[in-house]
C-alpha cells in the first residue's frame, strides 16, 4: 500500500485497485490540507551523517548537486 493511501485512510491491497482509489485519496487530502502543504514544503534531498535520503532514487553516475528533481521523485531502479 502506498504511503499516500495510508495517510489518506484509503486501503489498497493490489495495484489494480489504484484507479478506483485515486479519487478517494484526493478527497481525503482535500479534507486534510496540511498534508498537501507538508508535501509541497518537504525537502527533496536530505543528507545526514553521510547518508542521502530521497523519495525515489539517484543516478549513480551523477554527483549529488546536479541530480534532477524528476529522478529524485520518480526513479525506481
Amino acid at each position: 500500500m502506498s504511503s499516500l493511501a495510508a495517510s489518506s485512510f484509503v486501503e489498497i491491497t493490489h495495484w489494480h485497485e489504484l484507479d478506483d482509489a485515486i479519487p478517494k485519496m484526493r478527497a481525503a487530502l482535500d479534507r486534510h490540507p496540511v498534508h498537501i502543504e507538508t508535501m509541497r514544503n518537504a525537502e527533496h534531498m536530505i543528507i545526514e551523517r553521510g547518508l542521502v535520503f530521497v523519495h525515489a532514487g539517484l543516478r549513480p553516475e551523477v554527483s549529488l548537486a546536479p541530480q534532477s528533481l524528476d529522478d529524485l521523485m520518480t526513479i525506481r531502479h
